[in-house]
């Protein structure tokens, strides 16, 4: 993230199109509400200057922080953790600018899709996204969505076909093409936010990630990339006695389960992170 996108909490203007910057430190003279959606001035708190970000395009180049419409937003993964959002959301409530400055502290990374396959596909922060919605409909505040241009296809190969497209994407692990351990073909992506489906999984392996014991996997690994919640998740809905695992189980009965796991036709009791089974997964860690 640049130098100038830090310490800048944006927010749309109730009522106008512009986009501005305003300081993390909200001061209240700042924040006005109208018409139940929050009104900001924005202005840098050190150059007491309005300053403006592009909104996204095709021609944003790469490594360029622009402002994105919520509704142009692509998602490149089927499922979310909703549980995990939930527990996100509860710091949230009632408090729009502590919100607004959580989205700004590092913008999510975005891929522009060729001619024939065009689009802002998001490749990280789906669950900020998902955050944003429900803040949205059941706060009804407005927020700016900034992310950084990671990649620009319709810059460098505009004419590259669909399925060629598909391919970078999934070499590059932009892409997440499995619905709940069951692939699926790019063409089936919701095409929105709002139609990303809950994934107890995804919940579970975001707590996981969270959890400061690093009791399983280690994010800060070079191998943790994107998507690596999603393969930890999979990973846990092929274990036997793990399959009917849903958002309403207690994180530390299951966590202690995960770490003194018996295994199958046996009495050894293990870490189910660290058999060999989990070596290829993303953020693994041995004993």
């Amino acid at each position: 993230m640049n130098m100038k996108a830090k310490g800048l909490i944006l927010l749309y203007i109730s009522g106008a199109s512009s986009l501005g910057a305003i300081s993390c430190t909200v001061p209240t003279s700042h924040v006005i509400q109208k018409l139940h959606s929050t009104h900001t001035e924005c202005v840098d708190s050190v150059t007491n200057q309005v300053i403006t970000y592009p909104k996204c395009s095709n021609t944003s180049e790469p490594g360029e922080i622009c402002s994105i419409a919520f509704a142009d937003i692509r998602p490149t993964q089927f499922t979310y953790g909703d549980s995990y959002v939930l527990d996100i959301k509860q710091r949230f409530i009632g408090k729009p600018a502590k919100a607004q400055e959580f989205l700004c502290e590092k913008p999510p990374s975005l891929v522009i899709g060729p001619k024939k396959a065009e689009g802002f596909y998001l490749t990280d922060g789906h669950h900020r996204m998902k955050l944003v919605e429900k803040l949205m409909k059941e706060e009804s505040n407005i927020f700016t969505i900034l992310v950084q241009v990671d990649k620009n296809i319709y810059l460098s190969n505009p004419n590259m076909e669909q399925a060629a497209f598909w391919d970078e994407m999934l070499k590059n692990n932009d892409v997440y093409l499995k619905d709940k351990g069951i692939f699926r073909s790019p063409k089936e992506l919701p095409k929105r936010i709002f139609e990303v489906k809950n994934d107890p999984f995804r919940s579970l392996a975001g707590f996981i990630a969270d959890d400061k014991s690093k009791f399983c996997f280690d994010t800060s690994l070079p191998s943790y990339g994107n998507f690596a919640e999603f393969y930890w998740g999979d990973y846990f809905r092929e274990i036997k006695g793990f399959e009917h695992y849903t958002d309403e189980k207690n994180y530390q009965s299951v966590k202690e389960r995960i770490q003194n796991y018996r295994l199958p036709g046996s009495d050894k009791i293990v870490n189910i992170c660290k058999v060999s089974a989990a070596e290829k997964l993303p953020g693994y860690i041995k004993d």
